[in-house]
């Protein structure tokens, strides 16, 4: 947005314009990512130990400058937890493609793996909620390389829930959010 902002300072026609807010707290958002999270658990063959909820990593310092990102990761989590009926300790929130450089959100998603197969937890699930989509922050760093770690820590089983990508519910929630913002205009 800092983008388009700056390229239409530069006209003397200003058009008008919206921006979709933010929707971490939007209960159709929520209840997609939940029933996704049931439905993969229905294909299993076998009962997550733990479902990892994971999240883009940040750097701490844009935290402390004021980005509410964290506070909406959280907020997320919350509602998928009581969607669930599950508890913080058996669906922690991890943050996932951190930098090497210290101060970035945590507990890290591998750090995490290596915990909880060291801690006796055989079967895993990991769900990506902050992703409308996979990408490959989904399927190489959650599915290939997180996976391969938890295996390799002695974990037997591992899923990773997709994410919404282009399914009726996603649809759904894109639609909803199309209609909520064409209102008012002419």
């Amino acid at each position: 947005m800092d983008s388009v902002f700056d390229s239409l300072s530069k006209l003397r026609w200003q058009p008008a314009i919206r921006s979709v807010p933010h929707y971490f707290s939007d209960p159709t958002y929520n209840g997609a990512i939940a029933k996704s999270v049931r439905d993969h658990r229905k294909t299993l063959g076998w009962t997550p130990d733990a479902t990892i909820i994971s999240f883009h990593g940040l750097p701490k310092t844009f935290i402390n400058r004021g980005d509410p990102y964290q506070r909406h990761c959280e907020t997320t989590a919350q509602m998928l937890l009581a969607a669930l009926l599950a508890d913080a300790n058996s669906m922690p929130i991890v943050y996932q493609s951190s930098s090497t450089r210290a101060g970035w959100l945590a507990p890290e998603l591998e750090e995490t793996f290596d915990r909880l197969a060291m801690n006796g937890a055989r079967s895993a699930c990991a769900i990506a909620p902050g992703f409308a989509a996979d990408c490959v922050e989904t399927l190489e760093e959650i599915r290939i390389r997180a996976a391969q770690r938890y295996f390799g820590m002695g974990g037997k089983n591992f899923s990773a829930v997709p994410c919404l990508n282009a399914n009726d519910a996603s649809t759904q929630l894109m639609l909803d959010k199309i209609a909520q913002n064409i209102l008012g205009w002419d």
